[in-house]
């Protein structure tokens, strides 16, 4: 049972941590890739956590000690308290039991939320495609798809799926110059190329598995943030940075006074983020942030910083694991270490 305390603590104590340490960290946006690798692992670290607490009293029977070995018992003994009461093989503790029960339910719940978030990802994205197929004039000759509709506001975004297309609006023909407008749709192509609407359907799922968490709330906002700085990088490598920072303040400083026809799905990925109703830009300090960045760039990471987060990354998806199954390891190990010194010791006399 202390393996499954130590997990829960992880669990419970780790994450507000990790949260203000990555949130406060400089170099994530100099590397927003490594950033994003950041918070998916903690994500998943979290999660695994958590289900791993649940089965970590029946580990010792997956790394049983040789027969007969010295010591073999006295090494699993404290392992095994409470897994078999009285030591009959089939009699398993309540909370054992209770554990095991806990964690299919998460399992089931992850499995659950994820194949609904998939699907409502792809029924929104159906569904939007057909609206705008009707109320949207295609613009030949464009890859992927630019579609126009017709409002004054502008608005750009971009939609994933089989029939992969970029949304502008007329607004934001007649409001952008050429030169912002070849960065903006650079910034939605490469939406498009890196499959950033993957990552953005992992957040919300992971954030729906708990509603109001203040951790899976951080770690969904800084997905989607992260996001929107990976296709700014890609866009400035073949569009004008000063450009692109001029359509993100056009696009943010718009007053969006009426909802636009076909409105951007939930999973569409905008030049300039939405509020929850889905109407104006959430933050214009968000697209501030951005715009500053663009045009006062930083030099990227260096490689000893960049393996120093790596090596931190990997700590943090190795964590759970190794709480889980170091005890099992060590007894296991020390138990055949025991039993080959024994058997040396015969050889050799």
């Amino acid at each position: 049972m202390i393996v499954s305390a130590l997990l829960l603590g992880y669990v419970v104590f780790a994450p507000r941590w990790l949260v203000r340490a990555l949130r406060g960290a400089a170099w994530t946006g100099r590397a927003p890739q490594l950033a994003t690798a950041a918070w998916i692992c903690l994500a998943c670290s979290l999660l695994c956590a958590t289900v791993f607490a649940g089965i970590a009293p029946l580990v010792p029977m997956l790394f049983p000690a040789p027969p007969g070995a010295p010591g073999a018992s006295a090494a699993g003994a404290e392992l095994l308290v409470g897994l078999w009461p009285d030591g009959h093989p089939f009699a398993i503790g309540r909370a054992v039991l209770l554990g095991l029960v806990a964690a299919a339910a998460l399992v089931l719940r992850i499995v659950i939320g994820f194949a609904v978030a998939g699907y409502r990802t792809r029924r929104q994205s159906d569904r939007h495609e057909e609206i705008v197929s009707v109320v949207g004039r295609r613009m030949d000759g464009i890859e992927p798809a630019l579609v126009v509709v017709e409002h004054s506001d502008p608005a750009a975004y971009c939609l994933p799926g089989k029939g992969s297309r970029i949304i502008v609006t007329s607004g934001a023909l007649r409001t952008l110059s050429d030169g912002q407008l070849h960065a903006v749709l650079a910034h939605e192509r490469a939406h498009l190329r890196g499959r950033h609407h993957l990552i953005a359907t992992f957040a919300h799922a992971v954030a729906a598995l708990v509603p109001r968490s203040q951790v899976l709330d951080a770690i969904r906002s800084e997905l989607l943030r992260l996001l929107e700085l990976l296709a700014d990088d890609a866009a400035a490598r073949t569009a004008d940075r000063l450009d692109l920072a001029e359509a993100l303040l056009t696009l943010a400083s718009a007053p969006h006074t009426a909802p636009i026809p076909a409105r951007a799905p939930g999973i569409a990925l905008a030049a300039v983020g939405k509020d929850a109703a889905g109407y104006a830009p959430a933050a214009e300090s968000a697209a501030a942030q951005r715009v500053r960045r663009l045009l006062q760039p930083r030099s990227p990471l260096g490689a000893g910083r960049t393996a120093g987060a790596g090596l931190a990354i990997i700590t943090m998806a190795l964590t759970p694991p190794l709480l889980l199954l170091g005890p099992a390891l060590v007894a296991c190990c020390a138990a055949y270490c025991t039993s080959l010194t024994a058997l040396q010791g015969l050889l050799v006399h």
